[in-house]
């Protein structure tokens, strides 16, 4: 799988906000997965599904889909939030 850099090297200027603020997200889960052992078993496969997700947006170069994409992603991610948040 091609890092996020290079992928992201393909993207717009105005799309990189998004994918940066994505990337961000999907970091501060994993840490929490590490300060929460007892639910990372459940956590790290909606990770792993937004990174694979995002991944196949923009080696498919579909720009576009990119702010909807981060949307379903971090609706993925809610388990993870709430607890981010708390």
């Amino acid at each position: 799988m091609a890092t996020f850099s290079a992928l992201l090297n393909q993207a717009s200027a105005s799309s990189r906000h998004w994918v940066e603020r994505m990337e961000a997200e999907l970091g501060f889960a994993q840490q929490l997965c590490e300060l929460h052992p007892s639910e990372a078993g459940g956590w790290r496969p909606l990770i792993e599904g937004g990174r694979a997700r995002l991944a196949a947006i923009l080696s498919e170069g579909r720009i576009d889909a990119i702010p909807a994409a981060v949307s379903t992603i971090e609706e993925t991610l809610k388990p993870i939030a709430k607890v981010g948040k708390s």
